[in-house]
C-alpha cells in the first residue's frame, strides 16, 4: 500500500494530526519550497574561511601596515587585502547563510554552548577597554612628566593610540548602525535577515555591523602591533568571542564579519591619522592641533559608552560595543 492509499484509510482527524506532525518536522529541518536550509557543509566551509582569514591574513596585514605607515596607499592596501574580502563574505552570508545559521542556533538555545556564549559575550563591551586605555594614558603621562624618560613617552603614546583606535572604530560602527538600520535576529520571530529600517534610533535595528566584534578586533589589532609575536593569540581570541554574538542571536554572521572589518580598519585609520610608528623614537608625528581634535572625538565617543540604550537587549545593553 502506497502513501496515498494509506492516507485515504485515515480519518479526517488522523489526517490533520499527521499533516501537523509533518509540518512541525519540516519546520525543524528548515526545508521549504525545495530549499534545503540545514547548517550545511557549505556554511561550515564559510565559517572555516572566516577563521583562516582573520587568524592568518589579517594580523599579518595589520602588523605590516601599522609598522610602516607611510602614506594613504598603505591604508588602501590594507582595505583591499583585509577588509574587502570580509565585506564580500558578509554579502554572501546575507544572501545564503544568515537566516539558516540563526535558525540552526535557535534550535539549540539552552545547550551548554549557548549558555557559555551568553555568559561570555559581554567581554567585548567597549566601556572597560576605554577605561583601561584611558587610565593607562593618564598614568603614563604623569610618569613621563616626572621622569622625562623616553620609555614612558613611548608607553604613553601606545596607550593613547589604543584609546583613539577604539574611538575611531566606535564612531564608524555607530554611523553604519544608524545608517543601515538592520533588525537583530532575536527581534525577528521569522528570523528573516533582510529587514531594514535605515536612519533609526531603535536599538533593535542596530544589528549591522556588530559593535562587540568591532571592539574585539580593534583590541586584537592594537595588541598585534604591540606584541606581534603572539598575533595568533589575539586574533583567535577575537574570533572566538565574536562568534558568541551569533550564538546568542544578537547578530547575524554578516554583522560579525563587517564588525571585524570596521574594527581593524579603524585601527589602521587611526595609525595613519597619527602617523604612528613603533620605534625607539616618539611614536606620534601628528601636530598638536590634530591631537586635540582626535582627543575631542575620543571624549565624545567615551561619553557615548555611558549613554543608556533606548531599549533593552536580552544579552547586552548599549549603545556602543553592541
Amino acid at each position: 500500500m502506497g502513501p496515498s492509499e494509506l492516507l485515504l484509510t485515515l480519518s479526517s482527524g488522523e489526517q490533520d494530526v499527521l499533516v501537523a506532525d509533518l509540518f512541525d518536522k519540516l519546520l525543524k529541518l528548515q526545508v521549504f519550497g525545495n530549499r534545503h536550509t540545514l547548517w550545511s557543509p557549505v556554511s561550515a566551509a564559510g565559517s572555516g574561511l572566516l577563521f583562516c582569514h582573520t587568524t592568518l591574513l589579517c594580523p599579518y596585514s595589520v602588523s605590516m601596515v601599522l609598522w610602516n605607515i607611510q602614506s594613504w596607499s598603505d591604508v588602501r592596501r590594507f582595505f583591499l587585502i583585509v577588509c574587502s574580502p570580509l565585506i564580500v563574505l558578509a554579502g554572501i552570508s546575507i544572501a545564503f547563510f544568515d537566516s539558516e545559521s540563526a535558525m540552526f542556533l535557535k534550535l539549540r538555545y539552552g545547550t551548554p554552548f549557548h549558555l557559555w556564549a551568553r555568559a561570555t559575550t559581554d567581554i567585548a563591551l567597549a566601556g572597560p577597554y576605554f577605561g583601561i586605555s584611558g587610565a593607562l594614558f593618564v598614568l603614563l603621562l604623569l610618569m613621563y612628566r616626572l621622569t622625562r624618560n623616553e620609555r614612558w613617552q613611548r608607553a604613553r603614546d601606545s596607550a593613547l593610540f589604543a584609546f583613539l583606535s577604539l574611538a575611531t572604530g566606535g564612531i564608524l560602527v555607530q554611523f553604519l548602525k544608524h545608517m543601515i538600520g538592520r533588525k537583530r535576529p532575536y527581534a525577528d520571530a521569522a528570523l528573516s535577515s533582510h529587514e531594514f529600517s535605515p536612519f533609526t534610533a531603535n536599538y533593535e535595528f542596530h544589528s549591522l555591523p556588530s559593535g562587540h566584534s568591532q571592539v574585539l578586533f580593534s583590541v586584537a589589532s592594537i595588541l598585534t602591533v604591540l606584541w606581534p609575536r603572539v598575533w595568533w593569540l589575539w586574533m583567535s581570541a577575537a574570533s572566538v568571542f565574536a562568534v558568541t554574538r551569533i550564538v546568542t542571536l544578537n547578530h547575524w554572521v554578516s554583522d560579525v564579519l563587517t564588525g571585524a572589518a570596521v574594527g581593524m580598519f579603524g585601527t589602521v585609520l587611526t595609525a595613519r591619522l597619527l602617523k604612528y610608528r613603533k620605534s625607539s623614537r616618539s611614536s606620534f608625528k601628528a601636530s598638536s592641533r590634530a591631537h586635540r581634535a582626535l582627543l575631542t572625538i575620543a571624549a565624545v565617543t567615551l561619553f557615548g559608552v555611558a549613554v543608556p540604550s533606548a531599549s533593552h537587549a536580552s544579552d547586552s545593553p548599549g549603545p556602543f560595543g553592541v
